[in-house]
């Protein structure tokens, strides 16, 4: 296997986190698209699916390899939304009762995608020291 331009290897494995600012553009227009297709129609598909754990895990295809290299963005999206879209727990249905979670409100999505871009640790900054820079 030969690693891609720009990306590492591990245990055999090309590893490649960056993206470009028009690739990231692109897949996160798309992901918004398809959560706000999904939350549009949500309220007209099962309240949860009658899926045993085997079901689940067939889905997730829990026992093929990790692939050997990197996957588009696209392509990873695309499944994780089908796979979270069809196999979850609706708790975001409006006739799904016994969480005592919040169904998600679409400015909550839209503020954790933002805190996740800015500082995903939510920790507490320190001010800066005065004289170090």
């Amino acid at each position: 296997m030969t690693p891609t331009r720009g990306a590492e290897t591990i245990s055999g494995r090309a590893v490649r986190a960056e993206m470009t600012g028009d690739t990231f553009r692109e897949a996160g227009h798309r992901l918004v698209d398809q959560i706000a297709g999904w939350l549009e129609t949500m309220p007209d598909g099962p309240v949860m699916r009658d899926e045993s754990p085997a079901d689940v895990r067939r889905a997730l295809q829990v026992d093929r390899p990790l692939p050997d290299a990197p996957t588009d963005a696209r392509v990873l999206l695309d499944e994780a939304c089908d796979l979270l879209f069809n196999h979850s727990l609706f708790n975001g249905h409006p006739r799904f009762f016994g969480y005592i979670t919040a169904p998600p409100a679409p400015i909550g999505i839209l503020a954790d995608f933002l805190a996740a871009a800015v500082n995903p640790n939510v920790g507490r900054q320190l001010p800066p020291v005065s004289g170090l820079t």
